[in-house]
Formats: C-alpha cells, structure tokens, sequence
C-alpha cells in the first residue's frame, strides 16, 4: 500500500519514540562503532569546529564529538530519543526536538553538519529539498556537511530488500514490529545523480566520496541489532569484540565499490548560486 510522505513522516516519528530505549541501551553495538570510527576518520573534525548533527537520535555523536573539544549540538524529530539523549549523556542544552526542514538556528552558524543515515527517510518523507536547503542556509561559506548513506549499488538494492521481507516476516512471526519497521519499509537509496543535483542547487558540491560497510559486515550488523532488540542487550561483550575484530577485518578485505551498501561523503558549502561537478564515488 503506497504511503502519502506526511503518513511516512508519522510512521517514523512513532518508530523512534516507540524504540528509543532500545537505541539507548544500543548505541550501538561494537560493529556499529567500528563504523563510527571510520566516519570520524573521514570527516576530520577538529576540536573548537561548531557542528550540528542532524537527527542526533540518543545523542551519542554529540556526547563523543564534545568530548573532544568540538561545539557539537544535535536535533532529532523525536521527542522520545531527545529525551534519551539527556538522560544518557547529559546533554540538556545541547540536543533539542525540532525538524530538519525548519532548524532554530541562524544563518551561517555552523562550521559542519552531520547527516548521518538521515537522508533517504527525508527523501521518502518528500522533505528532501527543504532540509538541504535549511542544511545550505545554516553552513557557512566553506563549511562541510557530511553524511553516511546507502549507496545505490545492485547489492545495496538486494540486501536492503531482504531486510523489509526479513523485519515483515518476523513481526508476522513474533506479532512484536522490530526497530525502524515502518521506515525500513519505505528505505530508498540516497545519493544518486538526482539526489546530487538537488544539494548541488544549494550550493554544496561533492568534495570526498568513498563506499563502505561490506555486504557480510552489513549483514553481521542487522543480525546482531535483531538479537539486541529481542533480548534487549547485546552479546557478551568479549565475543562481541571478537565478532566486531574478524568482521571489520572482512570489511577491509571485501572494500570494493560494487560489494559496499553505504557510502560517506563530505560537501563544501560554496556561495550560494556557484555550482560545479558532481565527482563519481571512488574506492577505498
């Protein structure tokens, strides 16, 4: 059944305040922060930069980029991980609720935006082009946004299909919808020459591009987010790091452009109304 984007938007905003317990007591497990690291590797922020992380979650991006010395602040659409995100790290003051279309902050005020996984539920929602445009207005001249996404290739496509036919069949099973149900369901991949086209109209223009997240690591990590939920904790720690070491050690092995399903890039925001190419994605 086609789904008009303001029911989109609804579905995802229950999804997160109905599970953000479960992404507190996640945050994530060892592999997600194997990705996490190779993220911070790419976007090289520094400490005293002024970056706001758009759909913060439970705030664990923020709490860590502050620890290092970065102006971090978040925004999250669900008041339910907003929440979580004080209590968790105690981030009163720096995270708060608002939508990525309409951000409570002034023009030019940011050095980098954070974007991570945000952009194909803004696509499905119809509310793309106004949060880049919102994104393009906060930046200033020369700022980065940096985003972590799903990547459009043939194996991307397939795996994230069998994750909906995976998520549907266990809810039928369990008659319990798993994490993110409603949004998984209508995921669509971001960033490709559409996508690109749109951020390029805003003035942000590609400047790195690389695929990651293999597709056994990607895999590996829904299998152990599933386990999470229904146990409502992780692996023993000890053998969640094993898995974590073997599995990134795969990742790297595996790092090629077509077996990938998320990519990061990093845009620089120019004047506005100067636009340039859009680079193809590279490998490692």
């Amino acid at each position: 059944m086609d789904r008009t984007p303001d029911e989109i938007l609804s579905m995802e905003r229950e999804d997160w305040d109905r599970n953000a317990a479960f992404y507190r007591s996640d945050e994530r497990s060892p592999l997600m922060r194997v990705l996490a690291s190779r993220r911070a590797s790419f976007y090289a922020l520094r400490p005293g930069q002024r970056v706001l992380d758009l759909g913060c979650g439970v705030g664990g991006t923020v709490a860590g980029l502050r620890a290092l010395g970065v102006d971090a602040v978040g925004v999250d659409f669900s008041p339910a991980m907003i929440e979580a995100a004080i209590r968790q790290h105690g981030l009163e003051g720096y995270v708060r609720c608002a939508e990525a279309g309409d951000l409570p902050f002034h023009t030019d005020s940011f050095d980098v935006v954070i974007a991570d996984g945000l952009f194909h539920h803004l696509a499905v929602q119809g509310r793309l082009p106004e949060a880049i445009g919102e994104i393009r207005r906060v930046l200033r001249v020369g700022g980065k946004l940096c985003c972590f996404d799903r990547n459009g290739t043939l194996v991307s496509g397939l795996l994230l299909r069998m994750c909906i036919w995976g998520k549907e069949l266990i809810r039928i099973v369990t008659r319990r919808p798993l994490y993110s149900s409603s949004a998984t369901r209508n995921e669509i991949p971001f960033g490709g020459r559409r996508d690109l086209e749109v951020l390029r109209s805003h003035g942000l223009e590609v400047s790195r591009r690389r695929n990651v997240a293999s597709a056994p690591f990607f895999l590996s990590v829904v299998a152990l987010n599933v386990v999470q939920y229904f146990l409502s904790k992780g692996l023993r720690d000890p053998l969640e790091r094993k898995i974590s070491g073997l599995l990134a050690w795969i990742d790297e092995c595996c790092d090629w452009s077509w077996l990938c399903v998320e990519q990061m890039i990093v845009f620089e925001a120019r004047p506005r109304g100067v636009v340039g190419r859009v680079p193809p994605a590279t490998p490692s």
